[in-house]
């Protein structure tokens, strides 16, 4: 007779070992980043690079899902057309990044400082940018649905709609 409590006990060890995989970055790839700053269309999800200083690191077309970045000096870093979905980047510096044609749904960029960073139609559903410093930022032609932004500075921000934010815009863009 088949014991069923051990055949389920195996199926699930074997579909927690797909799911963990899935979201396992690859080593060469990190080697890679850290060594020379530039890593394009490497998979680096769910890697944590926390409090690192990786200004100006070249990571275009990169699986970055679930990666944690907390507190990084990321500035004039290169994101675009890469895959940031539900990554961490709370308190990171990344002024004058590039996050053009990006996927930053669920991401998290509380307290932030992206101050004239672009983000030219990225994908920012349900992004969390409470907090962050987006000044003189450009947004415009992203995808702006669900976007969480309680008390983000947008002073001359261009907004997704392509009109700049005016003086007072905190929380809102004043149009």
């Amino acid at each position: 007779m088949i014991n069923y409590r051990i055949l389920l006990f195996f199926l699930i060890v074997f579909m927690l070992q797909g799911f963990i995989n899935s979201f396992a970055y690859n080593k060469q790839d990190v080697r890679k980043l850290l060594s020379t700053g530039v890593c394009q269309s490497c998979d680096l999800s769910g890697l944590d690079l926390s409090e690192r200083n990786l200004k100006g690191l070249d990571v275009s077309k990169s699986n970055l899902s679930d990666a944690i970045l907390r507190k990084c000096n990321l500035n004039e870093g290169n994101f675009q057309n890469s895959n940031l979905t539900r990554a961490k980047l709370e308190n990171a510096i990344m002024e004058n990044a590039l996050f053009d044609g990006a996927n930053l749904s669920w991401a998290r960029f509380d307290l932030a400082k992206l101050k004239n960073s672009s983000f030219f139609k990225a994908n920012m559903k349900e992004t969390n940018l409470s907090g962050a410093d987006l000044r003189n930022a450009s947004l415009k032609g992203s995808i702006f649905i669900g976007v969480r932004i309680n008390l983000t500075y947008l002073k001359d921000a261009i907004w997704h709609d392509g009109i700049k934010c005016k003086i007072g815009s905190i929380g809102k863009c004043v149009k």
